[in-house]
């Protein structure tokens, strides 16, 4: 089962907010953040089995940053 383990990027202490959190199954990585509309999703074609999530921008750099 998956779960969260740490959280290693994101402004939030633990609240709903985008996020970036390690996993009990290395090297995943959980991405919490925005549900786009149904509408916005169905344009991005995705494969079956996958989702798409929307997060700042910032919330990628600060974690490809160590910080």
């Amino acid at each position: 089962m998956l779960q969260r383990t740490r959280k290693v990027a994101g402004g939030c202490d633990d609240g709903p907010c985008p996020a970036i959190h390690e996993t009990n199954q290395p090297p995943m990585i959980a991405v919490q953040g925005y549900v786009p509309t149904p509408e916005e999703a169905a344009a991005m074609d995705l494969p079956a089995g996958e989702a798409v999530i929307l997060v700042p921008r910032s919330l990628l750099e600060d974690y490809a940053a160590g910080r």
